[in-house]
Protein backbone atom coordinates (compact mmCIF):
# COMPACT_ATOMS: atom_id res chain seq x y z
CA UNK A 1 0.00 0.00 0.00
CA UNK A 2 2.53 2.45 0.65
CA UNK A 3 4.82 1.61 -2.54
CA UNK A 4 1.52 2.33 -4.66
CA UNK A 5 1.11 5.67 -2.30
CA UNK A 6 4.80 7.03 -2.69
CA UNK A 7 4.41 6.00 -6.94
CA UNK A 8 1.15 8.12 -6.94
CA UNK A 9 2.84 10.60 -5.50
CA UNK A 10 6.03 10.65 -7.80
CA UNK A 11 3.73 10.63 -11.02
CA UNK A 12 1.56 13.87 -9.61
CA UNK A 13 4.72 15.73 -8.63
CA UNK A 14 6.34 14.56 -11.93
CA UNK A 15 2.84 16.12 -13.85
CA UNK A 16 3.36 19.18 -12.20
CA UNK A 17 7.03 19.43 -12.97
CA UNK A 18 6.37 19.23 -16.92
CA UNK A 19 3.44 21.65 -16.53
CA UNK A 20 5.48 24.19 -15.92
CA UNK A 21 8.03 24.28 -18.98
CA UNK A 22 5.73 25.28 -21.25
CA UNK A 23 7.23 27.31 -24.29
CA UNK A 24 5.95 30.86 -24.93
CA UNK A 25 5.55 31.92 -28.21
CA UNK A 26 6.71 34.39 -30.04
CA UNK A 27 3.37 36.17 -29.88
CA UNK A 28 2.79 35.79 -26.37
CA UNK A 29 6.63 38.05 -25.91
CA UNK A 30 5.27 40.35 -28.62
CA UNK A 31 2.03 40.88 -26.10
CA UNK A 32 3.99 40.95 -22.84
CA UNK A 33 6.74 43.53 -24.26
CA UNK A 34 3.55 45.52 -25.47
CA UNK A 35 2.06 45.44 -22.13
CA UNK A 36 5.60 46.24 -20.53
CA UNK A 37 6.35 49.45 -22.94
CA UNK A 38 2.21 50.79 -21.94
CA UNK A 39 2.35 50.24 -18.56
CA UNK A 40 6.13 52.40 -18.67
CA UNK A 41 4.77 55.33 -20.76
CA UNK A 42 1.53 55.08 -18.40
CA UNK A 43 3.10 55.05 -15.05
CA UNK A 44 6.39 56.36 -15.19
CA UNK A 45 7.47 59.80 -13.70
CA UNK A 46 10.93 60.42 -14.71
CA UNK A 47 11.16 61.08 -18.68
CA UNK A 48 11.82 64.63 -18.34
CA UNK A 49 14.93 63.69 -16.22
CA UNK A 50 16.43 61.25 -18.75
CA UNK A 51 15.30 62.74 -21.63
CA UNK A 52 13.86 59.22 -23.32
CA UNK A 53 12.08 59.17 -26.26
CA UNK A 54 9.48 56.36 -25.42
CA UNK A 55 8.30 56.09 -28.83
CA UNK A 56 12.00 55.44 -30.28
CA UNK A 57 12.94 52.80 -27.36
CA UNK A 58 9.66 50.79 -29.06
CA UNK A 59 10.85 51.03 -32.42
CA UNK A 60 14.15 50.01 -31.28
CA UNK A 61 13.63 47.18 -29.18
CA UNK A 62 10.12 45.59 -30.30
CA UNK A 63 11.69 44.30 -33.04
CA UNK A 64 13.89 42.12 -31.38
CA UNK A 65 11.20 40.52 -29.75
CA UNK A 66 10.75 38.72 -33.28
CA UNK A 67 14.27 36.95 -32.45
CA UNK A 68 13.23 35.85 -28.50
CA UNK A 69 13.82 32.14 -28.20
CA UNK A 70 14.17 31.69 -24.15
CA UNK A 71 12.60 33.77 -20.99
CA UNK A 72 16.62 35.37 -20.34
CA UNK A 73 16.65 36.82 -23.41
CA UNK A 74 13.01 38.46 -23.51
CA UNK A 75 14.49 40.16 -20.08
CA UNK A 76 17.31 41.39 -21.52
CA UNK A 77 15.61 42.92 -24.63
CA UNK A 78 14.03 44.51 -21.21
CA UNK A 79 16.55 45.46 -19.27
CA UNK A 80 17.68 47.34 -22.58
CA UNK A 81 15.02 48.80 -23.43
CA UNK A 82 14.61 50.25 -19.73
CA UNK A 83 17.58 50.89 -18.91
Amino acid sequence: MKSTVFIFFLWLFQSFAFGQNKKITTEQYKQDFDFFWTSINDEYCYFDKKHTDWLQVKEIYYPMVDTVTGRDQFVTILEKAFG
